[in-house]
């Protein structure tokens, strides 16, 4: 085989790669595996929540094995689960999260941008009443947002970790200070 017809027959099977990724991902393929794949992950930190310890008030949480915090907390007195994310700069509520703690949006509600880890997308601002964390931590008047079909996952963001008196990890525990 001459090394020109190698290069073609790599080429085109590089193309009918990418065809079949673009088919699988247009059919949803890839949003599916990612939401499943959270949802697992999310039963998992379910369990692991409630293994966070209180230590003098302080709420200690235990790293899981994908390196993330997880921490149950009740947004307006509806338990949710949150990934604690310091890259976040709100707190960002899933749009079934945000239905369960009765905040209702309408296509006109979602009206500013935000670049995520999926890329672009719509947010709604939405300001929470209080988030409580064990009756331990107690924050009013919280800034967030609803991302636009942003999955399954509630993010513990910068706009409640601020409200802290501190906040610290160490190896694989978080300590949130009142």
């Amino acid at each position: 085989m001459s090394p020109f017809r190698w290069v073609y027959n790599i080429v085109l099977i590089m193309i009918g790669f990418g065809l079949m990724l673009f088919v699988l991902d247009t059919n949803g393929y890839f949003d599916r595996a990612l939401d499943q794949a959270n949802t697992e992950a999310g039963q998992e930190a379910q369990a692991q929540a409630s293994q966070s310890t209180r230590n003098y008030d302080e709420i200690v949480l235990q790293r899981d094995r994908s390196g993330h915090f997880w921490v149950e907390a009740y947004v307006d007195d509806e338990p949710i689960l949150f990934i604690v994310d310091t890259g976040a700069t709100d707190v960002v509520l899933s749009e079934a999260d945000a239905e369960r703690v009765g905040i209702d949006l309408w296509d006109d509600d979602f009206i500013g941008t935000a670049r995520t880890a999926n890329g672009i997308a719509r947010f709604a601002p939405v300001l929470l009443d209080e988030i409580n964390i064990d009756d331990s931590i107690i924050v009013r008047d919280v800034h967030g947002a609803v991302i636009e079909g942003g999955g399954s996952i509630s993010l513990l963001g910068m706009s409640f970790l601020n409200q802290l008196s501190g906040f610290e990890v160490n190896g694989d525990e978080m300590i949130l200070k009142p």
